[in-house]
């Protein structure tokens, strides 16, 4: 059988739907060739063009095939093979005449909705799957059970979601399998930390509103000036970029919590959680002194923790952080004198400065509180937009400027305490986050990015020394909207953020981010050992008998419903409700003295009106002939569409006429 036009107009609709979520994926010669066939297809669909011929449509195939082959490598194994579905989806439709063909283009249209899975899956993706899949199916319902519009898509809305509880049970009791492989996204390059820093690099990081992890903790989060979370420690200087090294793996095959540098069995630990987005990069931002039994992560001897893999989906990680720090073990000269290098030349003010606070404060804390103090004072300030510093950068910044973001800060504030004697090293990673309503559950964005310094004492051991708090405490205590002020809208090159700050802004954002958190954790963190948790929390453990009775039981329970919920719907129409409705209208003019009398039939009691009343009569005659056709003119084999819209011209007729008799004033009936 030939597709009907419906059919073809709903397939047009759904395919055009179907590959916009991939279109940002998708090169423009992919779809440059897609839109073609599409343009053809609506030709097709107003009778302007023919079918065209097959060997056409294996030329196109075949030339898409050889350049996919030939692009292949730039765009990836998995995005090719996306492309070349997407091309075949796109050519079968243009030849597409019988339901056979419908049925298989339709068919590849679920393969292409389930790809954007690939990408992403979060709580918007997921509605806008089953809208794809609704639109989908309608091209299939429009050619087997033609309709009205509005009808088709009703239809496949409902076949949809009485789907879902089949899915819902599958995805809980299929096993869950570990992947066989995965796929390194090309996205995953974009901006984030580095393991080098230049003064101006993380002023541009900043301008990424992109998420880099959540956290939620047991009990109150830390205050803000506690926010610290450390990803990388940067301790040699060429003059012109901090380059972070590589401490060795901490001894002992994971951390315990007797003999970890910050605390003891005596420490005050707070458990927190940590979602962290998919980054090329093995650092693991963490609070100081944060440890983690989970064998994904590596703790190394500056209290970092890295990946053992850098991580390509959304992971899940559980970790402690003490409260209190105990003291570092005392350097070793090797370690006092990497922490004191500093280049040969360059930046002459700034070593006279330093060697000046030296010779002045003989005592470590004496001098490093000389250098903090000019940055609490004016004409310090913190900006997104500092000048050009030339080449000497601390000397332009110190003593010319005056103005930068926090890497000029730290950099600034960890060369000044190397040449005045203070083993010092700088400290990246980022710095605050955005509380949830609830208040528990933390967001961090790139530009929460921040670099701080840390400086060694003899009587204390390491100590965080942050100069951007003391020129701008709003930095830390409100996040970097609240210390840029007019130039908050620099944050994100976006423009929508530039709205950020308000209220309104920041509670939706907060509720968003509650709810992809949870569905982070149910949904996306539902791995084999939650399952394994579940089974054993209803059934007590899991077992192949168990779970086939399970599954059975449920199918039969699903098949059960679905089989009632579909006869319900197929029910006769209920011709009562016009004869409640009806009664209740001779009520009411029996008491105008016009009721019906008994034995009297609706079309008699109409022409006794017509005689005694006859404005009633004509008021009442299209309800009456109504009621009629619905009461002796219908029965359960009529059509029920028809049926439908008779009961909604008998509604409309009834209202029309109560209308009517409101304003009429009553009377008392004359003689008959």
């Amino acid at each position: 059988m030939t597709l009907n036009r419906p059919a073809q107009g709903w397939l047009l609709v759904s395919q055009l739907g179907v590959v916009l979520p991939l279109a940002h994926h998708t090169p423009p010669w992919t779809l440059g060739i897609f839109a073609l066939c599409l343009l053809w297809r609506v030709g097709i669909y107003l009778g302007r063009v023919a079918r065209p011929p097959r060997a056409l449509i294996n030329l196109l195939g075949l030339g898409a095939i050889l350049t996919l082959v030939g692009v292949m490598e730039s765009l990836g194994t998995m995005s090719a093979l996306i492309n070349l579905l997407l091309l075949a989806y796109a050519l079968k439709a243009i030849e597409s005449t019988t339901r056979a063909d419908l049925t298989v283009v339709v068919i590849t249209g679920y393969f292409l909705i389930g790809m954007q899975l690939i990408h992403q899956f979060n709580p918007a993706i997921a509605l806008q799957l089953i809208l794809l899949t609704v639109l989908n199916t309608t091209p299939l319902l429009a050619q087997y059970r033609p309709d009205t519009p509005l009808r088709v898509v009703r239809q496949a809305m409902v076949m949809i979601l009485m789907s879902l509880p089949l899915a819902l049970l599958l995805f809980m009791v299929v096993p869950r399998l570990s992947p066989i492989w995965q796929i390194q996204s090309p996205a995953l390059a974009r901006t984030g930390l580095s393991d080098s820093l230049a003064l101006g690099d993380l002023a541009q990081l900043s301008r990424s509103d992109r998420l880099v992890f959540r956290a939620r903790f047991d009990g109150p989060p830390p205050p803000p000036e506690a926010r610290y979370w450390r990803a990388l420690v940067l301790e040699h200087y060429d003059g012109t970029r901090w380059q972070a090294n590589t401490p060795p793996p901490r001894t002992g095959s994971r951390p315990d919590l007797e003999h970890w540098p910050s605390g003891g069995p005596d420490t005050p630990w707070q458990a927190y959680q940590l979602l962290v987005e998919p980054n090329p990069n093995p650092w693991l931002p963490s609070l100081k002194g944060s440890i983690s039994e989970d064998p994904q992560v590596i703790a190394l001897e500056d209290q970092l923790l890295n990946w053992r893999v850098p991580r390509h989906s959304r992971t899940a990680i559980a970790l402690l952080w003490p409260s209190t720090s105990a003291q570092a073990p005392p350097l070793t000269e090797a370690a006092r004198q990497r922490l004191l290098q500093l280049p040969a030349e360059g930046e002459p003010r700034a070593r006279a400065w330093a060697e000046k606070l030296r010779d002045q404060y003989p005592d470590a804390n004496a001098r490093l509180n000389a250098i903090m103090a000019p940055f609490s004072q004016a004409p310090f300030r913190y900006t997104l937009k500092p000048p050009a510093l030339g080449p000497d950068p601390i000397d332009g910044f110190l003593f010319d400027h005056q103005a930068g973001f926090c890497a000029h800060y730290a950099s600034a504030m960890v060369f000044v305490a190397r040449a005045a004697g203070i083993p010092a090293r700088m400290v990246s990673g980022y710095q605050g986050g955005e509380l949830s309503p609830s208040g528990q559950l933390l967001s961090v964005y790139q530009f929460n990015a921040h670099a701080w310094t840390e400086v060694y004492l003899e009587q204390t051991g390491w100590q965080r020394i942050d100069p951007t708090a003391a020129v701008a405490p709003a930095r830390i205590e409100q996040g970097p909207e609240a210390a840029l002020g007019e130039e908050a809208h620099l944050l994100s090159e976006d423009a929508w953020l530039s709205g950020r700050g308000s209220a309104w802004s920041v509670q939706i954002r907060g509720w968003l981010a509650q709810l992809d958190y949870q569905w982070s954790q149910w949904v996306m963190g539902f791995d084999e050992h939650r399952q394994l948790a579940l089974w054993q929390r209803w059934l007590g453990g899991l077992s192949l008998l168990k779970g086939v009775g399970v599954i059975l039981a449920a199918l039969v329970l699903l098949a059960l419903g679905q089989l009632a919920l579909t006869l319900w719907r197929q029910r006769p129409p209920r011709v009562e409700t016009p004869v409640r409705l009806y009664r209740q209208t001779l009520k009411r003019l029996e008491r105008l003295g016009a009721g019906i009398l008994p034995g009297e039939g609706p079309l008699t009691h109409l022409a006794r009106l017509r005689r005694g009343h006859p404005e009633l009569a004509a008021a009442l005659a299209p309800l009456c002939q109504a009621f009629v056709s619905l009461r002796y003119e219908t029965d359960s084999t009529d059509d029920k569409g028809d049926v439908e819209q008779q009961l909604k011209a008998f509604r409309h007729h009834r209202r029309r006429f109560h209308r009517a008799l409101r304003r009429r004033k009553p009377a008392p009936a004359g003689p008959e």
